[in-house]
C-alpha cells in the first residue's frame, strides 16, 4: 500500500503505481495534475494488501452495507466472489473520524461485524463488481464491457452498471465515461465499436458523459440516477440500433422507453 501526499516530479516518476490499493486522492481531494500520466512504470509486482488487515464481506447487489446472518453477524465472501470493503479499526489502525460530522464518522464504522465488539471501516467499496445482473438471459461481465469501452481513444475512464427499466426483467448495460481532455464523444463510431466487439445482450444502451472535473461517481448514485435526462446533468446518449449510432438522449426517447415503444 502506498501512501504519498507531496513528492518532487522525479521521485514520482520512480514510485508512481497504477491504483496499487491508493487511498491518497479519493480521501485527501487531491487535484488531478496535467503530467499523472507522464510516468515510465509499465509493471508492478507485489502481494497487495495484508489479508488481515482488509477483509470482504457479503453485500446485496450495488449495495454498500453488509448483509449479515441469522446471529447478526456479517458473512465473509469466497475468494473471488464480490464483497464490501471493510477494515478492522484497531489501536494500531485508529478510525478518528470526521471533525464536527458525527453522523458521518458512525456511518462509516461497523459494529459487532464477526463477533461481539469488534469494529471495521467500511470503505463502502463493492470489489470484484463482475455483472450487471442479468440481461436477456445472459450475465455480462462489467469487466469485458469496460475493457471494450477503454479501447476507444477518447475514453480516459469508464464505469459500468446495471440499470432497472420498468418492464424488462434484469438490468441493462449503462456506462459512465470521462473522456480525454480535448476529445469529444462520437455516437457512430462507439456504435459501430461496441458493435465489432460485443454481442448484442452487453452492448450498453446507456452513455453518460462527465461534465465535470470530478469522477468520484458512486456506482449506487449512477443507478439511482438511472437514465431520466431530467435528472442526469451529464450528456446522455442512447444506443438507437435503428440509427446505427448513440443518439443524445431526450425527454421523448426516455418517455417512448419508458412506455415500450422503442424496444430494448
Amino acid at each position: 500500500m502506498i501512501f504519498a501526499c507531496i513528492l518532487l516530479q522525479n521521485m514520482v516518476n520512480t514510485f508512481r503505481l497504477k491504483f496499487p490499493s491508493e487511498f491518497s486522492r479519493s480521501r485527501n481531494s487531491a487535484f488531478t495534475q496535467n503530467t499523472d500520466q507522464d510516468h515510465k512504470v509499465r509493471l508492478a509486482i507485489g502481494n497487495g494488501v495484508r489479508a488481515d488487515k482488509v477483509i470482504t464481506t457479503n453485500s446485496g447487489i450495488l449495495e454498500d452495507e453488509p448483509v449479515r446472518d441469522e446471529n447478526r453477524y456479517c458473512i465473509r465472501v469466497p475468494k473471488g466472489k464480490p464483497g464490501l470493503l471493510i477494515c478492522k479499526i484497531t489501536q494500531y489502525a485508529p478510525f478518528n473520524g470526521y471533525t464536527g460530522a458525527k453522523h458521518q464518522t458512525e456511518k462509516k464504522q461497523l459494529r459487532d461485524v464477526f463477533q461481539k465488539g469488534d469494529s471495521y471501516f467500511n470503505s463502502k467499496i463493492i470489489t470484484i463488481d463482475c455483472l450487471f445482473s442479468r440481461w436477456k438471459g445472459e450475465n455480462v461481465s462489467t469487466t469485458e464491457v469496460a475493457d471494450v469501452l477503454g479501447l476507444l481513444d477518447c475514453v480516459q475512464e469508464v464505469i459500468v452498471y446495471g440499470i432497472s427499466v420498468p418492464g424488462y426483467e434484469g438490468k441493462t448495460g449503462t456506462v459512465c465515461i470521462r473522456l480525454k481532455e480535448n476529445w469529444e464523444f462520437n455516437g457512430e463510431s462507439t456504435y459501430r465499436h461496441v458493435k465489432a466487439h460485443l454481442p448484442s445482450y452487453a452492448r450498453p444502451h446507456f452513455i453518460r458523459i462527465k461534465v465535470n472535473e470530478c469522477f468520484q461517481y458512486r456506482k449506487l448514485q449512477l443507478v439511482e440516477e438511472s437514465f431520466n435526462p431530467a435528472v442526469i446533468k451529464d450528456r446522455l446518449y442512447f444506443l438507437d440500433d435503428r440509427e446505427n449510432l448513440y443518439v443524445q438522449m431526450t425527454q421523448d426517447i426516455y418517455n417512448s422507453v419508458k412506455k415500450h415503444d422503442v424496444k430494448l
